[in-house]
């Protein structure tokens, strides 16, 4: 049986994930690992814990860890389209860059959905699942984004920006690596 943590605050939240949904222990099985509060996230791991307190605080720091990454997420969007328009004026056709122009936006286009899936739906039953898949979408995103403006400035010879972008690609990797292995440590 999956459970739902239901929030009695009704006042207006600002943006945020709130993963809701963990299993019930199942007394009837002979594994002892499904005779405890199972917490199933979408990056392959399972938090078990025998008490539903104990799920429930679990859930929560996992919550507060997911919304940490999220806001950092939010920040590098913006970042990455503060880089798009500085950028905006060499990315037409003249320069032979319309390619990378319409991935770009294209790019910019599916961060922005998808950031607004993972707060509108994290919620959902299913959204455990969906939070991770759609939060590795947006890394996905962003590291094609990164690479275009590296092709943009190489073709520019900015070299300075090239490696401002290399330590991005960095930071997109390290913290899509850490947030994939939230819950181990719970």
């Amino acid at each position: 049986m999956v459970k739902e943590i239901k929030n009695n605050n009704n006042s207006q939240d600002m943006r945020k994930i709130k993963l809701h949904n963990y299993s019930s222990p199942d007394q009837s099985t002979i594994y002892t690992k499904h005779k405890t509060y199972r917490l199933w996230l979408g990056n392959e791991v399972t938090i078990s814990k025998p008490s539903e307190k104990a799920i429930i605080a679990a859930l929560t720091a996992v919550n507060d860890e997911l919304n940490n990454y999220f806001a950092e997420i939010n920040k590098m969007y913006i970042d990455l389209f503060s880089m798009y328009r500085r950028r905006w004026f060499i990315l037409d056709s003249e320069n032979n860059n319309q390619d990378n122009y319409k991935e770009t936006k294209q790019s910019l286009y599916e961060v922005e959905r998808l950031l607004d899936l993972i707060s509108e739906r994290s919620h959902y039953p299913n959204g455990n699942h969906f939070t991770f898949k759609h939060l590795n979408a947006i890394f996905d995103e962003f590291q094609k984004l990164i690479k275009i403006f590296i092709i943009v400035d190489t073709k520019k010879n900015n070299y300075n920006e090239i490696q401002s972008l290399k330590a991005n690609l960095k930071r997109v990797s390290s913290i899509r690596k850490e947030m994939n292995s939230l819950g181990v440590e719970y």
